[in-house]
C-alpha cells in the first residue's frame, strides 16, 4: 500500500477475514484518522480491528508506539 492510499484493499486480506466487513471498516477508519492526524481516535479504531480479529498484524501494527 502507497502512502497516498487510504483505503485497505481487503482483497489483500486473507479469506477468513474478507468476510468481516466490520473489521476492514475500523481499519479504514483508522488509516483515515491517522492521516488527519487524529492519532488518538486512529489508535482507537485499530484497537477495535484487534477486537475483531486479534490475529489481524494490520491493526497491531498501526497500534504501536
Amino acid at each position: 500500500m502507497s502512502d497516498d492510499q487510504t483505503d485497505f484493499d481487503v482483497s489483500d486480506m486473507p479469506a477468513a477475514t474478507v468476510e468481516n466487513a466490520a473489521l476492514a471498516e475500523a481499519y479504514n477508519r483508522g488509516l483515515k484518522l491517522e492521516k488527519a492526524g487524529d492519532l488518538v481516535a486512529a489508535a482507537g479504531s485499530y484497537r477495535e480491528a484487534l477486537a475483531l480479529d486479534p490475529f489481524d498484524p494490520g491493526g497491531f501494527i498501526r497500534c504501536l508506539p
